[in-house]
């Protein structure tokens, strides 16, 4: 039975559609701008060209001298450098661009996969166990100090100027060449320029979203599942395979198949951590559109789990597996503004809460908390146990009054 891709795996594919025809549209735009510079060259040509053909027609010249005749005043010289160097440089431009695209969107993708796989994580365990919530500010942030952090390509490293033009001049003189060498008319060389070396660039650009969205995907995913480990939770995790004729064979054959987080799966293409590994087999990443999923096979409870959350939209208390991943999200959002107003409050509140620790230390001695950061941790996170700390504070001084 063919299982559906979930919730985070959805929103990505919503993103990464948007994100391809973004670049598209990027490369649409830069065929536009050279249309009327490949039109102007190409034009100049053409009442030469049918010259030299008709003297082919009439056997006045050989197919070898039309041919050679075209490759000197066609592909080659100034003005077909001049012509060559300004297309090329206007699609390293646009590659530059998608780069870019590509960049701004994938962090968001990796926390929302991050997140998502903590959800699903929580709601098999069923219970609080201490997942962050991480936002795409964090992710962007994180990636300067932990380039490892997930598949992430920087504008020099993604796209290096002078090779990307090197290579794209390489193009345009082969197309050219090879549309001389087949005798082709001269609308159909223009059309080549105009049409054939965006399509190429386009076709590699999204090639390479389609591979940075899957890798940051699960990235995202794989971090949780480590995390969840830390934890002592233990988990295999398990592929997902988008079943449809775009699927790499290697990949349908991975699909369902478990493993432990550490270890690689066994593809007939090399082994893979997860889809879009970039330390994998470039065959076995590219154009990948497949993703994880986690199955926990044990998870140690922490003493009195939380297995209820409060909605802060609907105001109700949850059972945690029951919970929307739009619920769990909400009830994390909250739990991470109740936990920063917190340590805000720690913060101003320090030099009065030293005399506070200070003087239960000195009143209830071994029954005083054993630190000031567990005192104020207390103070702030477990008020039932504040409250029955100043109520022991209160009956020792009762008795020291007693006593005198």
């Amino acid at each position: 039975m063919k299982r559906k891709p979930d919730l985070a795996h959805s929103r990505t594919d919503r993103e990464l559609a948007a994100l391809e025809s973004r670049i598209a549209a990027e490369y649409k735009n830069a065929a536009k701008e050279l249309q009327e510079k490949i039109d102007v060259y190409f034009e100049r040509f053409k009442e030469r060209d049918a010259e030299q053909l008709q003297l082919l027609q009439e056997g006045k010249i050989t197919r070898q001298q039309y041919t050679q005749w075209r490759l000197a005043q066609i592909g080659r010289g100034k003005r077909f450098e001049a012509l060559r160097d300004r297309v090329a440089e206007r699609m390293t431009d646009a590659n530059e661009v998608a780069s870019a695209y590509i960049n701004d969107r994938t962090p968001a993708i990796y926390s929302l996969n991050r997140n998502y796989a903590a959800y699903t994580i929580e709601s098999q365990v069923g219970a609080n166990v201490g997942f962050d919530l991480w936002d795409e500010q964090t992710v962007k942030r994180l990636i300067v100090e932990r380039p490892d952090l997930m598949p992430y390509y920087p504008a020099k490293r993604a796209v290096k100027r002078g090779i990307d033009l090197k290579w794209g001049k390489q193009q345009i003189t082969a197309q050219i060449t090879s549309g001389i060498l087949q005798g082709e008319s001269i609308k159909y060389l223009a059309d080549r320029l105009q049409t054939n070396i965006p399509n190429m660039n386009r076709t590699s650009a999204i090639r390479a979203a389609r591979t940075a969205v899957t890798g940051a995907q699960n990235a995202g995913r794989m971090d949780s599942y480590a995390a969840a480990e830390d934890m002592g939770i233990r988990l295999k995790k398990q592929w997902l395979a988008t079943l449809d004729n775009r699927t790499r064979h290697a990949h349908r054959l991975l699909d369902g198949q478990t493993q432990d987080r550490d270890k690689p799966f066994h593809s007939e293409l090399g082994d893979i951590m997860y889809p879009g590994d970039p330390n994998a087999n470039p065959s076995n990443v590219y154009n990948c559109r497949c993703t994880l999923t986690a199955e926990v096979r044990d998870a140690p409870f922490p003493p009195n789990p939380i297995r209820r959350a409060r909605d802060p939209e609907a105001e109700e208390n949850i059972v945690i597996p029951d919970m929307t991943y739009a619920q769990w999200e909400a009830w994390k959002k909250a739990e991470n503004r109740y936990m920063w107003e917190t340590y805000q409050k720690m913060g101003k509140n320090a030099s009065a809460d030293q005399r506070q620790y200070n003087h239960y230390v000195e009143l209830l001695g071994r029954k005083a908390p054993k630190t000031f950061r567990a005192f104020q941790q207390m103070k702030y996170r477990a008020p039932h146990k504040y409250e029955a700390l100043k109520k022991l504070a209160q009956q020792q001084r009762k008795e020291e009054r007693g006593k005198k």
